[in-house]
């Protein structure tokens, strides 16, 4: 979208479809951030339920929550720390 609004602009409003094309890639550089810091959150809260978890269908639904990637990432950054 942005390159169409760009690619045809006014040269009386090429300031603000500047503006509105730096707004779009804040917001979404925003939503980015915040559903990995809402999934990495998400991953260490399960993990540490399904640990002292012990019903088996808790267990299931706990790891089908848990993100292996995100896992996978904290486990690397433990393991350069110690």
């Amino acid at each position: 979208m942005i390159l169409v609004i760009s690619a045809n602009p006014d040269p009386e409003k090429e300031d603000e479809v500047q503006d509105w094309a730096i707004n779009y890639l804040f917001s979404l550089a925003q939503d980015m951030g915040a559903s990995q810091v809402f999934k990495v959150l998400l991953t260490v809260i399960c993990l540490r339920m399904l640990v002292g978890a012990r019903n088996q269908t808790f267990k299931k639904v706990l790891k089908l929550l848990i993100d292996p990637v995100t896992v996978r990432a904290l486990a690397m950054s433990i393991m350069t720390k110690h």
